[in-house]
């Protein structure tokens, strides 16, 4: 922050810390933004063009993220049951969203039971479900993925799979914020007995980043996060956000909830998340608005 500006807040006997706190406040956005690449505006929810949207015959699949329980899951869930989609809410455990091994295993039998949905879907994925999505997108292949797979919605994620993101959501899990800058060599141990190795980091970023990114070019997607999300690395973020927009044929947008705990923009911000789905994911499939009746 501006050094003069500092030096005003200090003169009204603030510390340093509490004037680089008023300081933010003063200068950071205080509501709700969005992004669709031409840079950040605000967002009003009561401004948005609710299209109707028909769901019927179409797949809207869930996947919770880290102790996810069934009263979160309802509340994704109605998002879409109120536009007419067939939900299929998916929990993971702990180990299957953090080994490799298993969360392979995980998306290769989630990708087994909707190849034989041959149905339109779109994805809604929380926190470190990610991982999984990446490896169901994966076995689902390209043809049926990009037939099929409409809009995918990537909530409080990706995380970077590291130190980090595993002592943020502890921070959060405890409700202690300072967690997160002691607790990261703690997890060191954890990364390597679950097998997240180098050689597995690159592959990750390929199923991300780059012409063998599994997510379909032609998939609208929206991603959702709180703007201090401790688990996210919001340079990682913006990275992965700008790679998909170079190569895709459909919408990518970012909503930023501005004081939003890690997945819990959807209960802190109830209607903001819910009018960020319909503006910018549903909304954004035309072939899925209902035709008006003639």
């Amino acid at each position: 922050p501006d050094m003069a500006v500092l030096a005003r807040f200090q003169a009204l006997r603030l510390s340093p810390l509490a004037a680089v706190r008023q300081y933010s406040s003063r200068t950071q956005p205080v509501g709700v933004q969005y992004n669709t690449g031409d840079g950040y505006l605000d967002f009003d929810h009561t401004q948005c063009n609710h299209l109707e949207v028909d769901g019927t015959g179409k797949l809207a699949v869930i996947m919770g993220g880290f102790g996810f329980t069934k009263r979160q899951m309802a509340k994704h869930e109605a998002i879409y049951q109120e536009h007419g989609f067939e939900t299929m809410p998916l929990f993971h455990s702990v180990t299957q969203m953090t080994s490799p091994k298993y969360g392979d295993v995980r998306g290769r039998e989630l990708a087994e039971i909707l190849l034989a949905r041959d149905q339109p879907m779109l994805f809604h994925c929380v926190s470190g479900s990610f991982w999984i999505s990446l490896y169901v997108m994966q076995y689902l292949g390209q043809a049926y993925r990009e037939k099929h797979l409409r809009a995918i919605a990537f909530d409080s994620c990706p995380p970077v799979a590291g130190t980090a993101a595993f002592a943020g959501w502890a921070s959060f899990a405890l409700h202690r914020p300072w967690v997160k800058d002691v607790a990261g060599p703690l997890f060191l141990p954890f990364l390597a007995y679950q097998g997240i190795t180098e050689a597995w980091q690159t592959e990750n970023r390929n199923r991300m980043f780059g012409p063998d990114c599994v997510i379909p070019a032609n998939a609208h997607v929206c991603l959702m996060h709180g703007r201090n999300d401790p688990v996210l690395d919001l340079g990682y973020v913006r990275e992965f956000t700008r790679d998909l927009r170079t190569r895709s044929t459909a919408t990518v947008s970012e909503v930023v909830f501005p004081k939003a705990r890690h997945s819990m923009a959807i209960v802190e911000y109830p209607d903001d998340y819910k009018a960020s789905h319909i503006e910018h994911l549903l909304n954004s499939v035309k072939a899925w608005h209902k035709q008006p009746v003639t």
